[in-house]
């Protein structure tokens, strides 16, 4: 357990050394790089596991950074993967708001900015990448979102992952349960029942479905 820990406190201090603010660290380049939309998608991503790694130090840092630069990184940045978006951005905010005691979640942690603020965010995040599923002519979302608009579109060839849209019901439906708000919850069941309704094989749908 002890060495697991170890290893995420030595790759945190690798990345906050020579990458802070990107999405990820070139480990042997030693250079930060905006693979994932510029969301600092390694920092909300690490947080929940501080939280329960009990590292407030990392805790601390990351919250500290999500509180002053991430709403603004949202509301300026350009194009997203919605899926990848969904489950490192919006995952990272959920899971931080339950752990830091959110909505009588377990409460974890006592750094870090209140529980409030990373619901906050991920409301405005949600917000825009639910310009995917309204901006489809299907209940199947649309697999890349410009933020700083809430414009959506497809991918190329008009192909939808099944087991991105299909998963991304966790996250959307918290949201909608934490916030109060159906809309979330509502857009991502469309897509179940959608699927529902395709040809199958043996009880399949492909491994991509056409929008």
């Amino acid at each position: 357990q002890q060495s697991v820990k170890d290893a995420f406190i030595h790759a945190w201090s690798g990345y906050t050394k020579y990458a802070i603010g990107y999405d990820e660290l070139m480990p042997l380049s030693q250079h930060g790089v905006d693979g994932l939309g510029g969301l600092g998608a390694t920092i909300v991503d690490a947080l929940d596991t501080a939280m329960i790694m009990g590292v407030d130090e990392v805790v601390s840092e990351a919250g500290s950074w999500i509180e002053k630069h991430l709403l603004d990184r949202i509301t300026t940045k350009g194009q997203v993967n919605l899926f990848e978006t969904t489950i490192r951005v919006l995952g990272g905010l959920l899971s931080a708001y339950h752990l830091s005691g959110g909505e009588q979640g377990m409460k974890l942690t006592h750094t870090g900015p209140k529980p409030t603020v990373y619901l906050e965010i991920a409301k405005n995040l949600a917000d825009r990448l639910l310009s995917a599923f309204t901006s489809s002519p299907t209940p199947i979302p649309f697999s890349d979102v410009i933020l700083h608009d809430s414009t959506a579109h497809p991918a190329s060839g008009g192909l939808s992952s099944t087991s991105e849209v299909s998963t991304l019901q966790l996250e959307f439906n918290y949201l909608s349960a934490i916030s109060g708000d159906p809309k979330y919850s509502v857009e991502t069941m469309k897509v179940l029942e959608h699927i529902k309704t395709l040809p199958k094989v043996e009880g399949l749908v492909p491994i991509y479905i056409r929008y």
